[in-house]
């Protein structure tokens, strides 16, 4: 979630394996802004499923060049 997100602003999300390589990378324009902005990006485990270890994610909104907001977090999968 975000606030003031508008048409035109770049939304990037990234999100890192417990050995730091990224396992989603997804970029997309803001069709529809909002006061209050929701958005989600994922991708279905692989076959052998989610390694252990901790996994960093991180999404940023870009407006003009300049971000404007950007969103960190992690899980831990035991």
């Amino acid at each position: 979630d975000t606030i003031g997100a508008m048409p035109g602003d770049t939304q990037r999300f990234e999100i890192r394996g417990p050995d730091g390589k990224i396992v989603l990378e997804q970029t997309s324009i803001v069709v529809k802004g909002g006061l209050s902005w929701s958005a989600y990006a994922g991708r279905k485990p692989p076959a052998d499923g989610w390694r252990r270890g901790i996994y960093k994610g991180r999404y940023a909104l870009q407006r003009s060049g300049t971000i404007v907001d950007v969103r960190e977090g992690w899980l831990t999968i035991e």
